[in-house]
């Protein structure tokens, strides 16, 4: 961070060149590397290269407008200049300005949104409920967003663009088939845009049905249409730069939850699914061709999926991290124990080891202040919100997500793979 604010604190006395010049002038580097160039919000260039890359011996040579020069006749000679990780290099030749930072470390924007509710009713709800119009609005909004001009970091210079985007649950209405949600997120990865979305509290259904029999077909088939929809994008976005995904199931348990991790560009990702503490359970099909009822066989505790995660998390301690469930982790005590409206809670076939909601928020947060550098995001409260929390000495926020139906609002990250997040602003796509 000290190399990071040290780059800033020299913006404003550097010499800027214009994206013209900025463009005419090129570089060669060693062992035939290749750099990725992006503006940056000062007129300066981003040279990403690879990682690993010593910056001090990586260029080679100097060209200008295509033809090479003599690097000698460039001030500083670029083959020479000692190079700083992200802070402006200017290079004059023939009175002309050019303007570049170099790194090493990968940097992208993730953004995070939470609680689209799409046609969602009822409730006593006294919000704006999102629609499929405002929700087109809004994805198009997230896609614009770096043509639109309107989103900056007030701390860095780089042009926010949405590398990374994730939905922390609340999809869709109750018994919803995810068809209406899928459409709107569909536009995003029809942009090859890496997308993860999550269940939430209206997207599962087990404590309701606490009594614990019969169950109508429509709620078995609402979870695992559910299910299948995080699926699917889990799916897609392997394909578009998501990398090292790894779901966390036990034993026991037809229908397993699979919160998961994945990481992205050197940052990992802990995705609970609802929150890292939900129900694995196994069902028995009543139904005749289709129409009828299920049976629940047994709800289990989430013992496995937890010791699997501390095993993981024991493994992974020096990545930087970002921790995404839906349930903020000041949220009533109710939720954390999966209870219904009437503060029921569904039968558990064996022992839970962390049967009251306070064990469950300390073992979480044992958990996260255990990883490098954590954030946490959630939704559900429908307010927007920074948290603190310490736990074994170390202190880290969780930022609970506005309600995204009501405006489009949400949290733009900005992270690299060296430091993971670095600021998070909020924002809003309704524009």
């Amino acid at each position: 961070m000290k190399q990071t604010k040290r780059f800033l604190g020299l913006i404003a006395a550097a010499l800027l060149a214009t994206s013209a010049w900025a463009q005419t002038m090129t570089f060669t580097y060693a062992g035939g590397a290749t750099a990725t160039a992006s503006e940056m919000a000062d007129g300066s260039w981003l040279m990403q290269l690879p990682a690993g890359t010593d910056l001090n011996a990586a260029i080679t040579g100097v060209k200008v407008k295509g033809t090479a020069v003599d690097a000698a006749s460039v001030v500083p000679n670029p083959t020479e200049t000692f190079i700083t990780e992200g802070e402006i290099e200017t290079f004059v030749y023939e009175g002309k300005a050019y303007s570049f930072r170099f790194t090493n470390t990968q940097w992208f924007t993730a953004v995070i949104f939470a609680d689209p509710e799409i046609n969602m009713s009822g409730d006593d709800r006294k919000e704006n409920i999102s629609t499929t119009e405002t929700m087109t609005k809004w994805m198009n909004g997230i896609i614009n967003m770096t043509e639109s001009g309107r989103f900056k970091f007030d701390n860095y210079p780089i042009v926010p663009s949405p590398d990374l985007v994730i939905c922390a649950g609340d999809m869709d209405k109750d018994d919803g088939d995810c068809k209406d949600i899928s459409s709107m997120f569909n536009l995003l990865t029809a942009k090859n845009i890496p997308f993860i979305t999550m269940l939430g509290n209206h997207d599962i259904k087990i404590a309701e049905h606490n009594s614990a029999i019969s169950w109508e077909a429509s709620s078995i088939y609402h979870n695992q249409n559910s299910l299948n929809c995080v699926e699917s994008y889990k799916t897609s976005a392997k394909n578009n730069g998501i990398e090292n995904l790894q779901d966390f199931t036990q034993a026991n348990g037809e229908l397993q939850m699979k919160p998961f991790t994945f990481t992205f560009k050197g940052v990992r990702f802990y995705i609970g699914q609802n929150y890292w503490f939900q129900t694995p359970y196994d069902y028995t099909d009543t139904s005749i061709m289709g129409i009828g009822s299920f049976t629940l066989d047994a709800c289990y505790p989430a013992n496995g999926i937890i010791e699997s995660l501390t095993t993981f998390v024991g493994q992974h301690k020096d990545e930087p991290s970002v921790w995404v469930q839906h349930y903020p982790i000041n949220c009533q005590d109710r939720w954390w124990l999966d209870q219904d409206g009437n503060g029921n809670s569904q039968a558990i076939t064996g022992t839970d080891n962390y049967p009251g909601a306070q064990d469950r928020r300390n073992k979480y947060m044992d958990l996260i202040t255990q990883t490098k550098n954590p954030y946490h995001f959630s939704g559900h409260n429908h307010v927007e919100a920074k948290n603190n929390h310490t736990y074994n000495g170390k202190t880290f926020t969780d930022h609970v997500a506005p309600y995204f139906a009501a405006g489009g609002q949400a949290w733009m990250v900005l992270c690299n793979s060296k430091d993971g997040v670095v600021e998070v602003k909020s924002v809003n796509f309704n524009y």
